[in-house]
């Protein structure tokens, strides 16, 4: 991901959707827990294993779903920086419940199906239709080839398509349920947007992560070392002229 760390500058929420993604990935596949982790309708509904319900919008069963899941985040980054973290954080909450539902129905409609692959599909395919809406092209001319011409948001969308058809129809459930929840959310005449987290619960949240996850502004490191240098260069010479 380019632009590293510094990259999530002002999407202190987005950025905690990714380690939490990658580390429960890691965490999960040490312990070899992840069969636990997947929405179905025998061990969740009837095997009362709510926790399902939360644990399948998290942590992906491959490296790399959560790879391109990761990738894909990281594009969306800017939807944060527009919305806000607060607004953001509650879109997130309200498709993950929306997208979960919808999974759940589509398993019992479809009962072949069996299982919905596990991983961040609420929230990546969700903020797809935000990106669509309000992410402007760049380079609307970016590339041609064989006569058609891409923008510089092809390749978000080519990696969408390869996170929805990774695991057959066991993906490509999930990743539907993620559009159809950011779509009722997005939604003016529905109105999901404007309900909020608790504005106590949204600064509580950021006084505790944001210490540990926000990142600087880009350059703003550079310009402490210079900063530095430039310090220690004057108490060098102050000592030199003593």
């Amino acid at each position: 991901m380019p632009g590293g760390p510094q990259g999530f500058y002002r999407a202190t929420v987005t950025k905690t959707v990714v380690l939490v993604s990658v580390v429960g990935y890691v965490f999960v596949t040490a312990f070899r827990a992840s069969k636990g982790w997947h929405l179905d309708v025998t061990n969740t509904i009837r095997g009362l294993q709510l926790w399902r319900m939360a644990t399948s919008s998290l942590v992906g069963g491959s490296v790399a779903e959560t790879a391109v899941a990761a990738y894909l985040l990281y594009q969306f980054r800017t939807i944060e920086r527009q919305m806000g973290g607060r607004a953001f954080a509650s879109m997130l909450l309200w498709t993950a419940a929306l997208a979960v539902s919808f999974q759940m129905a589509g398993l019992i409609v479809f009962p072949s199906v069996a299982r919905v692959a596990p991983g961040p599909y609420a929230a990546v395919f969700a903020l797809f239709t935000y990106y669509y809406r309000y992410v402007p092209k760049l380079r609307p001319n970016s590339f041609r080839v064989l006569g058609v011409t891409f923008s510089d948001k092809t390749f978000t969308y080519i990696a969408g398509l390869q996170l929805a058809c990774c695991d057959g129809i066991h993906s490509l459930l999930p990743a539907v349920a993620g559009l159809a929840a950011g779509l009722v959310h997005s939604s003016e005449n529905i109105g999901l947007r404007e309900w909020l987290l608790p504005e106590t619960v949204a600064s509580a949240c950021s006084s505790v992560c944001s210490p540990l996850l926000a990142s600087e502004a880009p350059g703003a490191a550079a310009a402490r070392r210079r900063r530095q240098q430039q310090q220690l260069q004057a108490a060098y010479e102050a000592q030199l002229a003593r």
